[in-house]
């Protein structure tokens, strides 16, 4: 994925986006016994991504590349979470809330496009 915007602002989301994208990583896979959220977390995960996407979207990257990338990182994350010792589970309805939030994004974005 290349960026498709240099200016000024895009540049800052280019260090906002990295910056999220490890926050996210990092609270996918931090150890569930001292996990801030407790309970269902599905909005929480439809928001981090909704966010994610947005971030890089303001960097520069759009498009269906940029919507298949992070489709791949949070299934990835629900991957590592099982095969992991984090004391995490893959949760296929929070990888389904990942891409909620993705999607909504993707459409938000594409449909201002026009």
């Amino acid at each position: 994925m290349k960026p498709t915007d240099n200016t000024l602002p895009a540049k800052y989301f280019r260090i906002a986006a990295p910056v999220y994208t490890v926050l996210v990583v990092v609270a996918s896979l931090w150890p569930m016994h001292v996990h801030p959220v407790h309970g269902s977390d599905k909005g929480v995960h439809l928001l981090m991504y909704f966010v994610l996407y947005l971030l890089w979207y303001a960097a520069g990257f759009d498009g269906l590349g940029l919507f298949v990338t992070l489709f791949l990182l949070g299934a990835g994350m629900e991957i590592l979470q099982e095969i992991l010792p984090v004391h995490r589970s893959g949760d296929w309805w929070d990888g389904a809330a990942n891409t909620g939030g993705l999607l909504i994004a993707w459409l938000i974005t594409t449909l201002r496009k026009r």
